[in-house]
C-alpha cells in the first residue's frame, strides 16, 4: 500500500487569499451578473511529477491544433515555462536565481521551441539529457525569472523531492521560505521524511507551516492538520520509519508471512 502523502501549506502570515467561483450552468454562466472578477488576477504555478521541458517540441501546438487529450495540468507548467522572461528582475528573485543557478551551475533558455541549460562554462545542453533532479531545480528558476512567483502569486508543488538528491532538500526549503516570506502561498505534498524535516526545522518567523494528512476512508478523504510534523497520528512517513527501525534491531522482516 502506497503511503498517505504530507501536504504542507506555507503561507505569508500577511494575509490570506480569497477565491471567487461563478456559478457555471452547462459550461456557460448563468448571467452575467453572477461572476464576479476579482480585481487583481491571482497566478497560480501547479508543478507536476511528470518532467515536460524535456518534451516541448511542438507539444503545445499539437495538442491545441488537434485537440490531444493530454493532461492539462502538465501542458499547464510547459505553456507556463515557455513564457517571455521579465525584463526586470528583482533583487529577491536575483537572490533566488543565484542559489537555483548555483545548483544547476547555469541556466535554463527557451530557444526554438526546446528548452536547453546553459552552463557556466558555455556548454549548452538539451533538457532532456539533463540530470532528472537537476530538471525540477531548472524548472523553478525558469517560472522563476519568467516572473510567475510575485507576491500574491500561489505555488503548488507536487512532491519536489522526486529525483532530487537529498543534499538540494535544504536548497529547495530555503527557496520556498524566500518566496512565502514575500507573500507567495505555497503547497507541496511529499513522501519523504527528510524533506518534510528541512521544511519544519528552517520554519522562520512570520511564515505559518502547517502539515496535513491526507487519508481516504471509504468515500471520504479525512485531513488532519498540525503544526508540527511529528504530532499527526495518521502519519505514514514516520511509521515507515520506526518499522525499519525495529527491523534493524530485531532482525524481522514484518511483510514475511511465515
Amino acid at each position: 500500500m502506497a503511503s498517505r502523502p504530507i501536504v504542507i501549506d506555507i503561507d505569508s502570515a500577511s494575509g490570506g487569499l480569497e477565491f471567487i467561483y461563478p456559478i457555471i450552468e452547462q459550461g456557460m454562466p448563468t448571467d452575467e451578473t453572477s461572476i464576479t472578477h476579482p480585481t487583481n488576477a491571482i497566478s497560480v504555478v501547479f508543478i507536476p511529477t511528470a518532467e515536460m521541458l524535456s518534451h516541448s517540441k511542438g507539444l503545445v501546438a499539437s495538442s491545441l491544433k488537434y485537440n490531444i487529450p493530454f493532461d492539462h495540468t502538465q501542458m499547464d507548467i510547459l505553456v507556463n515555462a515557455q513564457l517571455w522572461e521579465t525584463k526586470e528582475i528583482t533583487d529577491r528573485n536575483k537572490k533566488l536565481l543565484s542559489m537555483l543557478g548555483k545548483a544547476i551551475d547555469g541556466v535554463v533558455i527557451y530557444e526554438n521551441d526546446m528548452f536547453y541549460v546553459v552552463k557556466n562554462n558555455g556548454l549548452k545542453i538539451e533538457y532532456s539529457f539533463e540530470a532528472e533532479g537537476l530538471k525540477r531545480l531548472g524548472l523553478l528558476w525558469k517560472v522563476i525569472r519568467n516572473g510567475l512567483l510575485e507576491s500574491g502569486s500561489i505555488l503548488i508543488w507536487d512532491e519536489p523531492d522526486i529525483s532530487i538528491h537529498p543534499e538540494h532538500f535544504s536548497l529547495i526549503s530555503d527557496v520556498l521560505y524566500m518566496l512565502a516570506n514575500d507573500g507567495v502561498q505555497i503547497f507541496v505534498s511529499t513522501h519523504d521524511y527528510n524533506f518534510a524535516k528541512y521544511m519544519e526545522i528552517r520554519k522562520e518567523s512570520g511564515v505559518n507551516l502547517m502539515f496535513h494528512s491526507l487519508t481516504k476512508s471509504s468515500k471520504t478523504i479525512m485531513v488532519e492538520s498540525s503544526d508540527s510534523f511529528g504530532n499527526l497520528q495518521s502519519n505514514d512517513i514516520i511509521s515507515s520509519l520506526d518499522n525499519l527501525m525495529d527491523e534493524a534491531i530485531t532482525g524481522v522482516n514484518p511483510t514475511v508471512v511465515k
